[in-house]
This record gives structure tokens, sequence and C-alpha cells, in this order.
């Protein structure tokens, strides 16, 4: 399991390394989707559950 707060200080380390793992992953879409996850989760901390 990785920690998502390290790989987002280290993005590009972590893309470095997965590099050699012949994984075929668009890291821009991921990139995207963590922030889509990150407001979503500020929305429900302004707003309540």
């Amino acid at each position: 399991m990785h920690n998502l707060k390290e790989i987002r200080k280290n993005f590009d380390d972590f893309k470095n390394a997965l590099k050699g793992r012949f994984l075929k992953i668009d890291f821009n879409e991921l990139k995207d989707l963590d922030i889509k996850n990150r407001n979503f989760i500020q929305k429900k901390r302004v707003f309540g559950k």
C-alpha cells in the first residue's frame, strides 16, 4: 500500500519508480482523480455528511 501524501510530495519519483514495472498508467488521469477526490472530501467537510 502506498501513502498518498508521500506520493503527492514526490509524484515524479513515484512515476519514475513505476515505469520499470510494465504497467500502463495514465499519470495525468491519476493526478486529476486525486484532485477531484480531495475537492469532494473538502466539500463534504464543509457541508456535513
